[in-house]
This record gives structure tokens, sequence and C-alpha cells, in this order.
């Protein structure tokens, strides 16, 4: 009943194309850096936070739904 395992690989050259949910969560990233004061106040220190807790989503997201 189960069937076959196959012991191909994926071909290297050929890239799998990414979900559109996905790049766009790499643009959310890419905004909150450029949009981050970098001047050690509290607005500052609050992205840094959210920075991070959005990388945590991007590697959920990377790990289990792509």
């Amino acid at each position: 009943m189960n069937p076959e395992p196959t012991n191909q690989t994926p071909d290297p050259g050929v890239k799998a194309e990414m979900p559109r949910y996905f790049s766009l969560l790499y643009e959310a990233l890419s905004e909150m850096q450029m949009a981050k004061p970098n001047d050690r106040s509290e607005r500052d220190r609050m992205m840094a936070i959210a920075k991070t807790d959005l990388e945590k989503v991007i590697a959920y997201v990377a790990h289990y739904l792509v």
C-alpha cells in the first residue's frame, strides 16, 4: 500500500519559486530595518523587539510552510 520511496534529490540548478507571502515578509523586514532610528530611544528598542519577532515569524514560515 505504501508508495515506493524515491531517491531523487532536487536539482540544485532549479530554484523553487518562493510564495508571495514569504517575499512580503522579507519586504516588511527590510522596511523595519530602514525605519529603525538607531538612536537608543524607546522607539528604537520597540522596533528592535518587533524586528526580532518578525524574524521569528519568517523562520517559522520557512521551516513549516515553505
